[in-house]
């Protein structure tokens, strides 16, 4: 293997170093914790005080129904039971009857509409406790498998730091600071060639640059945007 073959390999493990780490924090996150259910979980809590805000209204709009209904029957009761001979006073009694039956009907239409919006609360209440309910059964599902799957994804990211570890001894201290210096402003760090160019900016190298990277006899960065190059 080539001084550059082998930066380029050490850079391979190193990518897979970071995409398993980068896997493992997403499947402990999760495991953690689900934003998704602590979201649904919220808007249970709020289904059910808007729930508890609409039957208040509705049983306030019943009671005023209930209050206006008594009201009517007594001014009935006095109206049409014959103990009233006053003509004035029966007609005094039956505008406050009719105005009366006016505030009935509104409040009856009132308690129609507050009783539908109590009902579409409380099956907003059911919805979401179902929902939450759902989310809850999927992770009790998915518990295990993320679990396995978290041990399979550290078990190979020992594996590859090993690999990494062993791969890093073979290679000369010089080469590997200049990685580590290289891969601090480029990414990738080392380029395979294309052709007889340069496969990070794509310039052409010179003949010498080029059979040189072929051939492994020096390690050789391009001469523009310093990448390390690899046959």
């Amino acid at each position: 293997m080539t001084r550059g073959a082998g930066l380029f390999a050490l850079q391979e493990l190193d990518l897979r170093l970071t995409a398993l780490h980068g896997e493992i924090a997403r499947i402990e996150s999760e495991l953690q914790g689900d934003d998704q259910l602590d979201r649904l979980r919220v808007e249970v809590v709020q289904a059910q005080a808007d729930a508890d805000a609409a039957l208040a209204n509705a049983n306030a709009v019943d009671h005023e129904v209930s209050e206006l209904t008594r009201h009517a029957k007594r001014l009935e009761g006095r109206l049409y039971g014959g103990g009233i001979g006053n003509p004035s006073e029966l007609v005094m009694l039956q505008r406050e009857l009719d105005t009366l039956r006016e505030k009935l009907a509104v409040a009856d239409g009132e308690l129609l509409v507050v009783m539908e919006s109590a009902e579409a609360a409380d099956a907003a209440v059911r919805a979401t406790e179902a929902a939450v309910q759902a989310r809850e059964a999927y992770r009790e599902a998915s518990r295990e498998p993320a679990e396995q799957h978290l041990i399979h994804t550290r078990d190979e990211l020992g594996v590859i730091q090993t690999e990494r570890e062993q791969l890093a001894a073979q290679i000369g201290a010089s080469d590997m600071s200049l990685y580590t210096r290289v891969a601090g402003r480029h990414h990738p760090a080392v380029v395979r060639l294309g052709g007889d160019s340069c496969g990070g900016c794509h310039l052409p190298l010179g003949i010498l640059e080029a059979r040189a990277v072929r051939s492994g006899s020096e390690l050789i960065q391009c001469s523009n945007c310093d990448r390390i190059l690899a046959p």
